[in-house]
């Protein structure tokens, strides 16, 4: 079952799942691949896994109603990274229970604020750019579109000693930066693709 449309299913958290204290203080994380999941006979909801060694997050409804105020279709969203925080002020019906927020991304464009509907209520939330942990990701999976396994293949066919994604913090860092041009995206590119119809020759 595929995910056409944000608000098409979302339910709470059952315990089984990622939970608000695994993201208390702030966490960013990478989405491996979004998956919809019946929760009973009238609801399903969006299983979000991650890249990173983390429980599943059931994501509620208003969380994903904000990501497609923020332009975000379900199809677009891996490989992009979410800081979410942990907000005691979360409500279930009138108690006070907490829950997992989305807070910022370091793959949007600038802090804005946002403002849907969820049901009856309107809501709104100022979304951060938060600071990059990856830059070398975020060129190259979010901007660029194309998998880390692509740039090292051009990277090593160009006589570079190291595989960029290998690479760790500061050099990491610098490597993105020096990637950062149209010309090394085309590159890729086409090295990629004549790789691919070279191994179906």
């Amino acid at each position: 079952m595929t995910l056409e449309d944000w608000s098409s299913a979302y339910a709470r958290a059952d315990g089984s799942h990622m939970t608000q204290m695994d993201v208390d203080g702030g966490r960013t994380l990478t989405i491996e691949r979004i998956e919809v999941i019946p929760y009973d006979r009238k609801t399903r909801t969006a299983l979000v896994h991650w890249r990173e060694d983390v429980l599943p997050w059931l994501m509620p409804q208003q969380e994903g109603l904000l990501l497609q105020s923020m332009g975000w279709r379900p199809a677009d969203a891996v490989g992009r990274r979410l800081y979410l925080y942990r907000d005691p002020a979360v409500t279930f019906g009138s108690e006070q229970v907490g829950g997992s927020r989305i807070g910022g991304s370091p793959d949007v464009d600038c802090d804005r604020v946002h403002r849907w509907r969820c049901g009856k209520r309107k809501l709104q939330r100022k979304v951060h750019k938060s600071p990059d942990p990856d830059p070398l990701w975020g060129l190259v999976v979010v901007r660029w579109r194309m998998t880390l396994q692509q740039v090292d293949a051009w990277a090593l066919s160009k006589g570079m000693q190291v595989a960029p994604s290998s690479l760790t913090g500061e050099a990491r860092a610098k490597i993105a930066q020096r990637l950062d041009t149209d010309e090394n995206r085309a590159a890729v590119a086409a090295f990629t693709t004549q790789t691919v119809e070279e191994a179906a020759e």
